[in-house]
């Protein structure tokens, strides 16, 4: 590669442990190799069309840098040449020291624990809610000094045990309350701020009629208001030079690197294609992946790439389900959260306009059978709260619950925070999976107990969702409504039950037309009364799973379909998307079988009298 490798490739957020009460740093290390210099930053930038405009805006005297840009990944390199190129501009002029702990007198009343960090090889990477905690609004707009003066015996923000050190700060949404926050850390050595503009797609109708708030800032405005100017960073072409560039480069570091003869734009459209982004961290993974699937020696080919399109298969059914689940059923649900997003646009805007408002927690409990829908109205949910800036972003984790009860004592506690400090969207799955297990688990009830704290510290800051089974009006057969009554402390904080019922016959079959004609098969038969029959005997299993159901018969009535036309020399395109009658009913058959095999092996099951 020469002079055209990169030294800023793949973003590098780190995240540890400092000190001994489990506080967690997250940094980023600057990029200090031997050859890299100042003028060598500057030259690797112009060398990218999307990221020349910043060479310009480095100045060795700004104190200030306003970044914009729909790619987090982009954001985030910008930071690291920035802050890379003036830790060397330090080095040169010899100015490179920091102002240790030892030596500021403005936190006498603090207990650092113990915690260390160095601030001259990693600059710290925070959120807007980091700097709140340390800023406290006077007048609502404009911030004071520190406010852990006024307490005695806290401790302070590690980032804080170094006052002058530069620090680069990631914000979306309402940037209102960063003025005087920043005019509050005037005196630091650096701010550099990534804006992340969220540009989603809406794949669905808009919930709300689209209320408008007054007094928002963007970064224009903040630009304006801290008289600096800002820049907006563009993404590279997902096809251009400097993403072929980047992945030789990656194939060169894990491997032998790219053939001469590799077609890289064919292989950059696969990776697109089935991945839904090019960004360099992909493109990472994905050279990976060529390399440990492969079975013989050399370089890379556009060949070792072809099992993308395994991926982008998936990747197109996940996508198409969810799409039948919003289009299909639940209109009570839609309805339902239609309401709620109103009500809640509406308390933010009687705030703004300084009248009485109810602070309404984003804490809901969904509760339904397996496959109908829950997850995926989440999303939506988080995506409409989004667009009406009632979340800053949608960043989101879905996990069981069960996943935050830790190994040892303690260690629950920073499980839950960290998920709260994480993520704007949580959802638990089988959320009573806290409560149920061996007598006396102390490990759920201690996660029970954080939750309830950071449900309070952050009410109407994320979106938490309680998912399970429900929807029976008998306590004994609805595990939700069972794990809402016992406890009380979540049972309060939860703001709004939402019951998904099972999908009906008719709607199931619906759900079936449309999956198969999103992927590419034809109906030219009417086998909608025998899958009815077929929906309504599986629903008297406890275990329906709903859409869930739909998508096994539909594997099946593939399976079918292809023994069929295997007996087959040679067939047309159109026969090899034609489904006949036969298939469907074949398939509906072979599952009955199973099941009422299934239903004689458990009559015959041997018991012991004592």
């Amino acid at each position: 590669m020469g002079k055209k490798r990169y030294h800023f490739v793949i973003p590098e957020i780190k995240t540890e442990l400092i000190g001994t009460q489990g506080e967690k740093a997250v940094f980023m290390p600057y990029t200090l190799e031997e050859r890299l210099s100042t003028e060598g930053i500057l030259e690797e930038l112009k060398r990218q069309p999307h990221m020349a405009k910043l060479a310009s805006y480095i100045d060795p005297e700004k104190k200030i840098y306003l970044l914009e840009g729909s790619s987090l990944e982009q954001l985030q390199l910008a930071a690291a040449y920035i802050a890379t190129y003036h830790r060397l501009w330090d080095v040169c002029v010899g100015d490179c020291e920091t102002k240790t702990d030892a030596e500021s007198d403005d936190w006498q009343d603090g207990d650092i624990n113990f915690r260390e960090f160095d601030f001259n090889e990693s600059i710290p990477y925070l959120t807007i809610s980091d700097l709140m905690e340390v800023y406290a609004p006077h007048d609502g707009s404009r911030f004071g000094g520190w406010m852990y003066r006024e307490e005695k015996k806290v401790n302070r923000p590690w980032w804080t045990m170094d006052p002058n050190a530069p620090i680069i700060v990631t914000a979306s949404g309402n940037l209102s309350l960063l003025p005087g926050a920043f005019r509050a850390m005037e005196d630091r050595q650096r701010i550099i701020l990534l804006y992340h503009r969220d540009r989603m797609e809406d794949d669905f109708d808009s919930f709300g009629s689209g209320f408008m708030f007054d007094g928002e800032m963007n970064m224009e405005s903040l630009s304006f208001e801290l008289e600096t100017e800002m820049l907006l960073l563009e993404k590279p072409a997902p096809n251009g030079d400097y993403k072929k560039e980047i992945l030789m480069q990656l194939a060169k570091d894990k491997g032998e690197g790219l053939a001469s003869s590799a077609n890289k734009g064919k292989i950059l459209s696969l990776i697109t294609e089935s991945r839904g982004n090019v960004d360099n961290l992909t493109l990472s993974k994905a050279v990976s992946n060529a390399y440990l699937r492969r079975k013989r020696e050399g370089k890379l080919t556009e060949k070792d790439f072809a099992y993308l399109s395994m991926f982008r298969t998936k990747k197109q059914e996940e996508m198409q389900d969810e799409r039948e689940m919003e289009l299909i059923g639940q209109a009570e649900v839609r309805t339902q959260l239609e309401r709620i997003v109103k009500s809640m646009v509406f308390q933010k805007k009687r705030e703004q306009l300084g009248l009485p408002h109810d602070n309404i927690h984003y804490t809901f409990a969904f509760m339904g059978a397996p496959g109908t829908g829950k997850t995926t109205w989440a999303k939506r949910l988080a995506n409409e709260m989004k667009k009406h800036g009632l979340l800053s972003n949608t960043e989101s984790i879905c996990i069981n619950a069960a996943e935050l009860k830790a190994k040892y004592v303690g260690h629950t506690t920073g499980k839950v925070k960290a998920l709260f400090e994480q993520y704007s969207v949580i959802i638990l799955d089988e959320a009573y999976s806290l409560m149920e297990g061996k007598d006396g688990d102390s490990f759920g009830a201690e996660a029970l107990a954080q939750l309830c704290v950071e449900l309070e510290n952050y009410g109407n800051q994320r979106l938490v969702i309680f998912a399970g089974y429900g929807g029976s009006a008998n306590p004994e057969d609805n595990r939700m409504l069972r794990f809402l009554q016992s406890n009380p402390g979540i049972n309060s904080r939860v703001s709004f039950k939402v019951h998904f019922d099972n999908f009906k016959e008719a709607e199931l079959v619906q759900v079936f037309h449309t999956m198969m004609q999103h992927g590419g098969y034809t109906i030219r038969h009417d086998a909608d009364k025998k899958m009815e029959e077929f929906f309504r005997y599986r629903m008297q299993e406890r275990a329906f799973g709903n859409c869930r159901e739909v998508r096994n018969l539909m594997d099946r009535v593939k399976i079918h379909m292809a023994e069929r036309m295997m007996e087959k020399e040679n067939y047309s395109k159109e026969e090899a998307v034609l489904v006949l009658r036969q298939d469907v009913e074949m398939a509906m058959e072979e599952i009955r079988k199973e099941y009422d095999g299934l239903r004689q092996e458990e009559g015959n099951r041997i018991g012991f009298e004592m």
